[in-house]
């Protein structure tokens, strides 16, 4: 349990750098990769370290501030790579996100975000919603 309790620390951080515009922690969180992976919405997909760290970059430098949410986040680990899947808010607005992270020298690092709209309602997206909105 403590593991899942680490991932979800490791994510809110995510969250926490987002919101506060701190590219510092954002640095810190992402591993230092050519593998790494970014697909913020409407974007194509970014990899490696340099460019996913310059779309941040670009993001958090931005003049409006955006307070981002994550709303129940839901924690996977296999062997040592985590998964978060969450809703993020964004005012009265709803994404849906999957981070991921491996576990290397004691500490979880980002090495996938991908977020895109959703019409989830704000607890998420549940199974019993989609098979209605397939019938």
């Amino acid at each position: 349990m403590a593991e899942i309790e680490t991932l979800l620390f490791a994510n809110e951080t995510f969250y926490v750098a987002f919101s506060e515009r701190d590219i510092q922690q954002m640095r810190s969180l992402w591993r230092k990769s050519d593998d790494i992976l970014c697909i913020h919405p409407g974007w194509g997909a970014l990899r490696g370290y340099n460019d996913v760290l310059e779309s941040w970059t670009l993001i958090l430098g931005a003049p409006e501030k955006t307070k981002i949410t994550p709303i129940n986040p839901i924690a996977t680990i296999a062997g040592a790579v985590g998964s978060v899947v969450c809703l993020e808010q964004i005012e009265n607005n709803y994404l849906i996100a999957t981070n991921l992270f491996l576990f290397e020298d004691k500490s979880w690092l980002m090495i996938h975000h991908h977020a895109g709209p959703t019409s989830a309602p704000e607890r998420g997206l549940m199974m019993t919603d989609i098979k209605q909105q397939i019938h």
